[in-house]
């Protein structure tokens, strides 16, 4: 990783552990998702998703909403990292009130909508 791209993530990175701006958080700490991933970082992507999922989602902030590439990170995490993703994936959703969980708002977002249905 360059300098530029270190000194890029490193600021996404800050701004996505702040709490006083979260929709700021949310979207510093996708971009920083995307930074890791052309950077082969698939770990520290997985890792980034499953805090920002546990320490956001319970907040209100609208976990639906939030078009960011959480499925992947966990999923390139297990494929190209060997880190199996369905502890990671377990133990995020355990942070997560039910009724978060039970949305069906987040599950059409993050498990999409059944068109036969």
């Amino acid at each position: 990783m360059d300098g530029r791209t270190e000194d890029a993530l490193a600021y996404l990175l800050e701004r996505a552990g702040q709490r006083d701006d979260l929709e700021l958080a949310w979207q510093a700490g996708g971009s920083a998702i995307e930074i890791l991933f052309w950077c082969d970082e698939f770990s520290r992507a997985a890792a980034l998703s499953e805090a920002l999922i546990r320490d956001l989602g319970p907040r209100g902030t609208g976990l639906d909403d939030q078009l960011l590439p959480f499925s992947p990170a966990l999923l390139a995490a297990d494929a190209f990292a060997g880190e199996p993703a369905l502890p990671r994936v377990q133990a995020t959703a355990a942070g997560v009130p039910a009724e978060i969980q039970n949305d069906p708002r987040v599950i059409d977002a993050y498990l999409g909508v059944d068109e036969d249905a």
